[in-house]
């Protein structure tokens, strides 16, 4: 049996021989127990042979004792270490009733089966158990809470001789309840999370079918930071993520800064390894919660905000099928400052993190794989953010999809921006500011949209819409295909940190590339003649003529003809259409060799030119 000295690491943390009582008395399952007939004349020693079997390292105290033949009621029950000199745990539970209790069944599930023998079903073993009173008091960790309720305890006894875990996950209940609950996680000299009622349904050693917070409220050790929810719900929720959010999961890493600074490489394996072991262990099919606040100070800045409503569906490790936050609002004070930022949704989904972490796992690299790192939608809409005194900067919505993934590498991927508004006015420079003041503008708008697909299998990459609308400013539109242009490659090269040299094999097969004005050429071309003292019609006229001179010089029939449409655009700025159809497929290698050229490139790329 395991034993607190097993285990040094967790020495502020309640015994395993503790944890293992409180799950016998305040665990169970869904099978509705037989009526059970107590033997009041051996109840004792049969409860002092049960606490020997789960705790054989504590003593037991036991004080106001009724029985009947269906109730067993304690004033109260104490567990204690045998041996002072352990830094382990003391269990005490205050109001102590138990009905349904079904001993025979209780010494059968703590017995393996016999040699050759299969273990018997999922045995009853209590009806009810409630406690006015509970409280796990260790030398630097404690939890405690009120009228605790447990219903429908049931056990599965092991098929041979088993360690308390193996007991622990035997065990399943209907339903437990308790109020005014209190963890003061390892290392902590304060409660540091709370609730004030906790609501659990349907477990059955792996699984909790769900979990019903009321009150909820977190705090840092050292209290720089604190967390609240009026409510969160976990549905299908596992034991190890139960375990986690209570301060009683696996170690994080133990790294100090000096350990870190002398061996980054190891330290981050570490990590990485933690969260891979998390991956394995930590699952939640849905969880939600209401009305929450944070709040805290850095040595940078103090904050405080709140959160209507999030919520997360389907989350394996790091990895979940959707994460959404609605009705948010911010408050940042860096020094005497006051920014204010307010979301009314920020949503991520299909996420999926266990590749990013995979070069400090295994130690063959210091980056992370960004071609590991896969989130197939970002959601983002009516954004603000403001600093005391100015206008907010906005944005409407920001929507990122991505689909059919292969090797985390979208094979179809698309981008919306809307409503995007930039005042000025939050420039502080008044000389960075000016450009834009001179060109007319108080705020600039912009929109834009982006799609694009991915064959995998010719490493085709094509642009189907690229384009960025500015209000009272123009719109520049771009679609393009390449091929043999590997994105696995790129990203690879990202990782380590080299140059994507595999991109100067790729092809350009098709280009076009547009811009409709709608008033910023002429805005343009009123503040570059004021800056030269002449007015707009004189440097239109000086330009036009500087290009038909360019024009006659042009190396070639194609140059020659792309100068004179530009020239078009100049006296007329409506719409200028740039076009490339290769007469051959060229890679970026030979396009970058020929630059001198420009007569011949332009040829090889299919030039045209066209002013609307």
């Amino acid at each position: 049996m395991l034993h607190e000295q097993d285990a040094p690491r967790h020495c502020c943390r309640p015994g395993p021989g503790a944890i293992g009582l409180a799950g016998w008395l305040l665990s169970g399952s869904g099978e509705a127990p037989r009526v059970a007939v107590l033997n009041c004349d051996t109840i004792r020693a049969d409860l002092d042979a049960v606490i020997a079997k789960l705790a054989p390292d504590r003593k037991v105290t036991v004080s106001g004792l009724e029985c009947t033949q269906t109730r067993l009621a304690l004033a109260e029950l104490r567990l204690m270490p045998a041996d002072v000199s352990l830094d382990a745990s003391t269990i005490t539970l205050t109001g102590l009733v138990l009905t349904g209790l079904d001993i025979e069944n209780i010494k059968a599930f703590l017995a393996p089966a016999a040699p050759g023998t299969a273990a018997p079903d999922r045995l009853s073993l209590a009806g009810e158990i409630t406690a006015a009173k509970v409280r796990f008091e260790g030398a630097a960790s404690s939890v405690a809470f009120d009228d605790a309720h447990v219903a429908g305890i049931s056990g599965r006894p092991l098929a041979q001789e088993g360690t308390l875990r193996d007991w622990l996950s035997a065990l399943a209940f209907d339903s437990a309840a308790a109020r005014e609950v209190q963890l003061d996680p390892p290392g902590t000299t304060q409660p540091t999370v709370s609730f004030h009622a906790v609501a659990v349904s349907a477990f059955d050693g792996a699984r909790v079918g769900r979990i019903d917070l009321h009150g909820w409220a977190s705090a840092a050790p050292d209290g720089s930071v604190r967390v609240g929810c009026d409510r969160a719900t976990y549905d299908g929720i596992s034991a190890s993520s139960l375990a986690l959010m209570t301060g009683y999961g696996p170690d994080m890493p133990a790294s100090t800064p000096e350990q870190i600074q002398a061996d980054p490489k190891a330290a981050l394996g570490e990590m990485a390894r933690m969260l891979e072991a998390m991956g394995k262990d930590v699952s939640v099919d849905q969880a939600s919660g209401e009305n929450c606040v944070i709040s805290g100070k850095t040595p940078a800045a103090a904050f405080d905000g709140k959160i209507a409503k999030w919520t997360v569906t389907r989350q394996v490790g790091i990895s979940f099928a959707q994460m959404a936050y609605e009705g948010s609002e911010f408050t940042i004070r860096p020094g005497d400052e006051k920014i204010v930022v307010t979301l009314g949704r920020f949503a991520m989904s299909g996420v999926d993190l266990g590749g990013f972490f995979k070069p400090w796992a295994d130690g063959t690299g210091m980056a992370p794989d960004f071609g590991g790192f896969r989130v197939e939608g970002y959601e983002l809409a009516d954004l603000a953010v403001a600093r005391e005194g100015l206008p907010p900067v906005k944005l409407g919505s920001f929507v990122v999809k991505g689909s059919d993934y292969v090797d985390n590498i979208a094979s179809a991927g698309s981008v919306r921006l809307s409503g995007f508004v930039f005042p000025i006015a939050i420039i502080d420079s008044q000389e960075a500011r000016r450009p834009l003041a001179d060109l007319g503008y108080d705020e600039i708008k912009l929109d834009a949209n982006i799609a694009y697909t991915y064959d995998h299998k010719t490493k085709s990459l094509e642009m189907k819409q690229f384009e960025i609308a500015q209000a009272d400013g123009g719109t520049f539109s771009l679609t393009f295909k390449f091929v043999d242009y590997d994105i696995k490659a790129l990203y690879e090269a990202m990782s380590a940190m080299r140059p994507p040299l595999s991109l100067a094999g790729a092809k350009l097969e098709a280009l076009t590339a547009s811009y409709e004005d709608h008033s910023l050429f002429g805005r343009l071309i009123k503040v570059m003649a004021g800056e030269q003292g002449i007015s707009p019609e004189d440097l239109v006229a000086q330009t036009q003529e500087d290009l038909a001179n360019a024009s006659l010089s042009a190396p070639g029939p194609i140059t020659k003809a792309a100068v004179t449409e530009v020239t078009r655009f100049f006296a007329d700025p409506k719409r200028i259409v740039l076009t490339l159809a290769p007469t051959r497929i060229a890679t970026f290698a030979e396009i970058g060799g020929r630059i001198e050229d420009m007569e011949g490139l332009a040829k090889l790329l299919g030039l045209n030119v066209k002013a609307d």
